[in-house]
């Protein structure tokens, strides 16, 4: 950040999850920069990280998605933080208008502000897992992700794709006049599935299966693959089939031990939290070069399967995952025609049945694909170092859940 005075920044969605590690980043390396850090939410601010407060942070109410409740709050401040989303739901009932209303309208409600109010800098917060497409995603980067599935059949649905839309929007707006004239320069960090202390979305709804039933189950790994017709036939005993058409089917094969399936890429919060600094920091150097780049963030550790992921934290809890796993298939199937029949209600009757089971895709994501992205891109052009080592961080988070979990299931 260069500056010759101290500057105001705006957090959008700032009472979140990552939100408040990107304050504690603030606080710590850009305390002699910035006079005021604003948190624009829906919600009330509560601080649920320990870090010293040499920033007044000012609560600030308002819908990204209404122009007018943003300009007070952008008026005199030089950076955005665009953090505000609703996020992914594991459960049944998927709010598809909600979806497009906070994460594309209030996208755009954003930026119209930004450039009413003459706010140079827009750091937008993307989602590495919701520009993907239902298939194994090995070593990806910015290019071959883009914006999003060629096919729009996104493994994460609506939220998903407008999440891409919202990124699509902010890159286009890259270089748009401002009311004085001078260019909007935006810039987007892209994380794949965080973890850290405050997570309002994987662990949380892991604890309250446990609350409601006891346990996790555990389901079959492996990978669901796309095979014709004949590679079927000639070996079922190696395959499951899920679906498809009259020349190809999806086929799920049950892994081996030491196969690499069934994984995802995981970031600590604060390490996301830091490379939007370094990114705000590069798109100010030179908006001309960096404007409407898109950079990925993970951390250089190998990926993780889920119920590896989720062990400690339900465990502390006392609660345990199955020792037997469930046929994929099976809960697949199961999982999908309780989506059906559930959402008849739902759809019809404006019935929600509070069984915290997942939705069907779900299942695919922790049981069936592999997800794993590629973040040079990050480190050659931002110096992007994880802040955090990834074992401490963990380390962190597990003993932050420990005397917090109650509070969130």
């Amino acid at each position: 950040m260069y500056a010759t005075e101290k500057e105001i920044v705006v957090i959008t969605g700032g009472c979140g999850f990552l939100g408040q590690h990107l304050i504690r980043e603030i606080q710590l390396l850009w305390a002699d920069k910035v006079k005021e850090i604003r948190v624009v939410d829906k919600q009330i601010y509560q601080k649920f990280l320990n870090y010293p407060d040499k920033v007044p942070v000012v609560e600030c109410i308002a819908d990204c998605a209404i122009e007018k409740e943003l300009i007070p709050f952008f008026d005199g401040a030089t950076t955005v933080f665009h953090m505000a989303a609703r996020p992914y739901n594991f459960d049944m009932y998927p709010n598809k208008k909600g979806f497009k209303r906070d994460n594309y309208d209030g996208t755009a409600g954003v930026i119209s502000a930004m450039l009413a109010c003459n706010v140079p800098y827009l750091i937008y917060t993307s989602d590495a897992m919701g520009s993907l497409a239902s298939e194994d995603s090995q070593a990806m980067s910015e290019l071959a992700i883009g914006d999003g599935p060629a096919s729009k059949s996104f493994i994460l649905d609506a939220y998903g794709e407008t999440k891409c839309s919202a990124q699509r929007l902010v890159r286009l707006s890259n270089g748009k006049s401002l009311k004085n004239g001078k260019p909007l320069s935006t810039i987007v960090v892209s994380p794949t599935a965080l973890y850290g202390e405050g997570d309002s979305c994987i662990i949380p709804h892991a604890l309250r299966l446990c609350k409601q039933y006891g346990y996790i189950q555990r389901l079959e790994l492996g990978s669901i693959q796309l095979v014709n017709k004949a590679a079927y036939t000639a070996d079922k005993t190696s395959f499951s089939h899920i679906f498809g058409n009259k020349k190809e089917l999806r086929v799920f094969k049950a892994a081996r031990e030491g196969d690499g399936v069934s994984v995802l890429s995981m970031t600590y919060a604060g390490n996301a939290a830091y490379m939007h600094l370094l990114a705000a920091d590069k798109l100010r150097e030179n908006s001309v070069e960096f404007g409407s780049e898109v950079f990925l963030c993970s951390e250089y550790t190998r990926p993780i399967n889920y119920f590896q992921y989720i062990k400690p934290f339900v465990e502390q809890a006392g609660y345990k995952i199955s020792r037997f796993s469930l046929s994929f298939l099976t809960a697949w199937f199961l999982l999908f025609f309780l989506e059906i029949f559930f959402g008849f209600f739902h759809l019809f009757f404006n019935v929600q049945f509070p069984h915290n089971l997942p939705n069907s895709k779900i299942a695919r994501l922790v049981g069936g694909y592999y997800f794993h992205f590629n973040c040079t891109k990050a480190r050659l052009v931002l110096d992007y170092k994880p802040k955090y080592q990834p074992a401490k961080a963990m380390e962190d988070t597990v003993a932050w859940w420990k005397l917090n979990y109650k509070s969130y299931c």
